[in-house]
């Protein structure tokens, strides 16, 4: 099956070069379809938080430092 699609030139012509151009974009494709379907790392710690903000298991303690931390040198534009 093909599918087209429209690129800049410029990447066209870096493609190109490359040793094997459709292998080059299969990997690209089937990597970023594989990167849709799971959460990043972010993602997953922020849906845990959102979900249990209390329980940051290991990372409890670095979180309630560094918001302290944030709070003491926060200061508006104004002041």
């Amino acid at each position: 099956m093909q599918h087209i699609i429209n690129l800049p030139h410029e990447m066209v012509e870096e493609i190109n070069h490359l040793p094997n151009p459709d292998q080059f974009i299969y990997e690209a494709i089937r990597r970023a379809l594989e990167a849709q379907q799971k959460p990043s790392k972010w993602a997953q710690l922020a849906e845990r938080i959102a979900e249990n903000p209390i329980d940051l298991e290991e990372h409890t303690e670095q979180f309630k430092q560094d918001m302290e931390e944030f709070k003491q040198d926060f200061a508006f534009k104004s002041e």
